[in-house]
């Protein structure tokens, strides 16, 4: 069913979500709430219709009062929970354990059942069906609380809990179906679980967490270089927690809720990466870092010059070079040098705008029906004009001589 609605739009913060409802009374509503600025959709359905999702196509700018579509499936569309029953043989029962997406089918990994697990189990989403895989290759140690991600189409985990701490990384290859320690460079993360890691610009980014004390620290693994490295921040500071979740968003990491000073907590936290550069629409950001060092050791001073240069798509270059001379009175003298240039370029793409191109097709509608009425008129006119012409009676050309004959 198409009901046609008439929408008054208030301004709207172009950020602000929009908010879905439906009634199971048999009044639909749509409302987006941004801040103070509130706009609300009411439509009446028939009283004997189903309870249904109804989607609502809203403006986000200043608009007059508006026609909008507003479509609403009555039959087949609830949203609702679904308990399943895989084929197949099933996983112990267990808590604390991950599960990730891999080609389209679920890997659920370890987890505790009194005991910590290290099994591996596919749910395959073409026939929902349960399969317990066997890698190949070395074991990790059944563990619980353990984070894992999918990087580069394999499984990594990544720390968790076997009594103690543990701070090792792992990598279940999809293609092969084998298990891998890896050693990435760097100093390590410490020892921990309870904490989270999410994939953000293809790099895994793992925060807080337990590691003998609750912790707010940020550690990346960088997947081109396979190293650690941990993200030094200044200015607020979440607090240390456990127990928390964090998501990738538009290429930033949310950091929600968790647990410290003794309690749940609701609070929201976004982290920015360095190499966040994607969004449509193009933009650009111009930076440049080069320096010359040049060192005396004789006086013990040094100075830096830097100098910006710099601009255009997102490239980054490292140069450094190093050259030491003996002089013959046997005093060493070491040159280094370290340039480097960065040019950035993000795009973001922005859902296409339908209240406008309703606005605009309404208007273009409009104008059609405004000239279908003008040139209807004029029809008619030009009609009635020529039939009046015809009908007419004409006026002799002569007047009679008697002055008190009126001819008509």
């Amino acid at each position: 069913t198409v009901f046609a609605m008439s929408v008054k739009a208030a301004p709207i913060d172009p950020h602000a979500p929009i908010i879905h409802l439906s009634s199971p009374t048999g009044d639909a509503k749509c409302c987006i709430a941004p801040n103070a600025a509130r706009l609300r959709v009411h439509i009446r359905r028939p009283k004997k219709a189903s309870t249904a999702p109804t989607l609502c196509l809203v403006s986000r700018q200043w608009l007059w009062t508006v026609p909008i579509l507003l479509l609403q499936t009555l039959v087949g569309a609830e949203v609702s929970w679904q308990q399943l029953s895989p084929s197949g043989p099933l996983p112990t029962g267990r808590d604390s354990h991950s599960a990730v997406v891999v080609n389209a089918d679920m890997i659920v990994f370890g987890g505790s059942v009194g005991s910590r697990l290290n099994d591996v189990w596919q749910l395959t989403a073409a026939t929902v069906s349960w399969q317990q895989l066997f890698p190949s290759g070395p074991l990790p140690t059944g563990r619980s609380s353990h984070s894992a991600v999918v990087l580069n189409g394999d499984m990594i985990v990544f720390g968790g809990s076997v009594g103690s701490r543990l701070n090792d990384v792992w990598q279940l290859t999809a293609a092969t179906v084998s298990w891998q320690q890896l050693s990435p460079s760097g100093p390590l993360p410490t020892g921990r679980y309870y904490h989270s890691a999410v994939v953000v610009n293809g790099d895994m980014i793992v925060f807080g967490g337990w590691g003998g004390t609750l912790l707010n620290d940020v550690w990346e693994l960088t997947a081109a270089t396979g190293s650690w490295f941990e993200v030094k921040l200044s200015g607020a500071l979440p607090a240390a927690r456990g127990y928390h979740s964090s998501a990738p968003v538009n290429n930033k990491l949310l950091v929600f809720g968790g647990f410290y000073d003794g309690q749940q907590h609701k609070d929201l936290w976004e982290y920015a990466p360095l190499s966040e550069n994607t969004a449509s629409g193009t933009s650009s950001i111009t930076s440049t870092d080069s320096e010359t060092e040049t060192a005396n050791t004789a006086s013990g001073s040094s100075s830096t010059t830097p100098t910006d240069t710099k601009t255009g798509p997102i490239t980054f270059t490292l140069a450094t070079s190093e050259s030491s001379t003996l002089s013959p009175s046997g005093t060493a003298t070491t040159t280094n040098s370290v340039s480097a240039s960065l040019t950035t370029s993000f795009t973001a793409s922005y859902p296409p705008n339908v209240a406008l191109q309703a606005f605009t097709l309404w208007m273009g509608l409009t104008v059609l029906l405004i000239a279908t009425i003008l040139l209807l008129t004029f029809f008619v006119c030009a009609k009635f004009y020529r039939f009046y012409q015809r009908h007419s009676p004409t006026v002799p050309d002569s007047v009679p001589s008697n002055p008190h004959v009126l001819c008509v």
